[in-house]
């Protein structure tokens, strides 16, 4: 019963953060204006769409990689709510270069989580493959989901 109800509030947690964010940060902004200091809330949100601007091009230069988020309980409790499974049915030579396509695939789906996560143990499955996916930009544009989108090694 505990672990059906983590696995809601897991998959609920990621669809508000990838459909609502824009609004978030917006409502985040106006509040933080309002009981901070509007000042106080420019400064930061200069910085960050300088650093914004100035990393505008990891994207399309690998991303960035972070095996810890990579790991993180959080994507196992997705993958099992789902459930999402990778099955291996050939050994792929570690010199090669692959494409690897999943369906039902577009702008939202969660069969991706079986390569920008290890929530099914892609590394194990497939070792010395590091997978990346294609993403639209229009992620990238996204304040905190951008972030997000480079650590897993969304391209």
């Amino acid at each position: 019963m505990m672990k059906n109800l983590i696995e809601d509030l897991c998959v609920f947690v990621l669809i508000t953060t990838a459909f609502l964010s824009p609004f978030l940060i917006l409502f985040g902004f106006i509040l933080l204006s309002y009981y901070w200091s509007l000042r106080m809330t420019l400064l930061i949100s200069l910085i960050y769409g300088s650093w914004m601007y100035i990393d505008r091009f990891t994207d399309v230069q690998e991303g960035r990689w972070s095996n810890r988020l990579r790991r993180s309980v959080f994507w196992s409790m997705i993958v099992n709510y789902f459930p999402i499974r990778l099955i291996k049915t050939e050994d792929l030579d570690t010199n090669r270069n692959y494409i690897f396509g999943y369906h039902p695939h577009g702008a939202f789906t969660f069969g991706g989580l079986n390569f920008i996560t290890e929530a099914t143990h892609f590394s194990t499955l497939f070792p010395s493959i590091r997978p990346h996916v294609m993403s639209l930009r229009y992620g990238f544009l996204i304040p905190i989901v951008r972030e997000l989108y480079l650590y897993l090694g969304n391209l």
